[in-house]
């Protein structure tokens, strides 16, 4: 079946999307990391990264499980920013000011990076690091609404001025719940 489009209006065709992701729906707060190469280009037409799609009950195919109007996309974009793309609620709108509580930050024009994207209730975060080991929080964004369970993976985006095939490569999916509360002992 045909894809569904991840922004605004659009056929299939005209906007595909990719979306490979873990098979069990994620609850509560977690963090997921990857690192993405792009070993040949970037361009202006495309935006790849993490991606945290809410579970969608009752959906039809060919994304049955996937609630697409409620997701997060975290990585690079265009030849020089990484940033949130979100589905909130099926609006789709992006902040394009270079602030830590904006969805995009600009002067990544490099073609390898490790990503981190962090749920804590409403709270997404992502973070970049040149070197695997070093990260700093870039963008943030909050949900209007709890999400419920998720799915996490890898998801890349193409706009309908993209030409050709621009080859991407993920490294891993590391997956970590995080834990906010509980009885501790020494």
């Amino acid at each position: 079946g045909a894809p569904t489009d991840t922004w605004g209006p659009g056929t299939a065709t005209q906007k595909p999307r990719c979306f490979l992701y873990y098979g069990t729906p994620l609850t509560g707060d977690f963090e997921i990391e990857t690192l993405i190469d792009m070993p040949y280009s970037r361009d202006q037409y495309r935006h790849m990264g993490l991606g945290v799609v809410a579970q969608l009950t009752g959906g039809t195919p060919p994304d049955a499980n996937l609630d697409m109007t409620n997701l997060l996309l975290f990585g690079p974009y265009h030849t020089g920013e990484i940033r949130i793309l979100r589905g909130d609620n099926n609006v789709f709108n992006d902040s394009t000011n270079n602030a830590i509580d904006t969805q995009v930050a600009y002067g990544y024009t490099g073609y390898t990076y490790n990503l981190r994207l962090r749920k804590a209730g409403r709270l997404f975060t992502g973070s970049v690091s040149i070197d695997g080991s070093t990260y700093t929080e870039i963008c943030r964004y909050t949900f209007s609404h709890d999400l419920g369970p998720v799915y996490v993976g890898f998801l890349s985006k193409s706009w309908y001025l993209a030409s050709g095939q621009l080859p991407l490569y993920f490294d891993y999916l590391k997956i970590s719940p995080l834990t906010t509360s509980g009885a501790f002992e020494s």
